[in-house]
């Protein structure tokens, strides 16, 4: 992976897991020539469709990956293949926006800021989602 190379996401989620797995946001991949065609084609290039699938699969590969946390303010997460891989510092907070609580995270290190936002506008009547968010 190339430190001062630009990468595009395709998508923009975050879904941390239980079993400390974490799925990043996918890489956007090369372009392939179809050469004017679409999946319609019967005459469709099967060469230029496997090579775009096997980016595809590629891109969701290295999005997969495992995070830990070293300590209490701080995320570790593993996905060598992703630009997104290493140490982050993390803080939480919250804000209150028209009666509802935003709550943030925000993870940095030198190279990278990632905020992610969660809110709650009332429908958690016994309030476990909340609890588990400020775990």
């Amino acid at each position: 992976m190339e430190r001062s190379k630009e990468y595009r996401f395709a998508s923009v989620n975050f879904n941390f897991g239980d079993e400390m797995s974490v799925s990043l946001p996918l890489i956007e991949t090369d372009k392939v020539d179809m050469g004017g065609k679409t999946l319609l084609d019967e005459d469709l290039d099967q060469d230029s469709l496997t090579k775009s699938d096997s980016l595809y699969r590629k891109s969701i590969e290295d999005a997969d990956g495992t995070y830990i946390l070293p300590t209490k303010d701080s995320l570790r997460i593993i996905a060598p293949s992703h630009p997104l891989h290493g140490l982050y510092k993390i803080t939480f907070f919250k804000v209150k926006r028209y009666a509802q609580e935003h709550y943030f995270v925000r993870m940095s290190n030198d190279s990278t800021y990632i905020i992610c936002e969660k809110f709650f506008s009332g429908w958690d009547v016994d309030g476990n989602i909340l609890k588990n968010w400020e775990k």
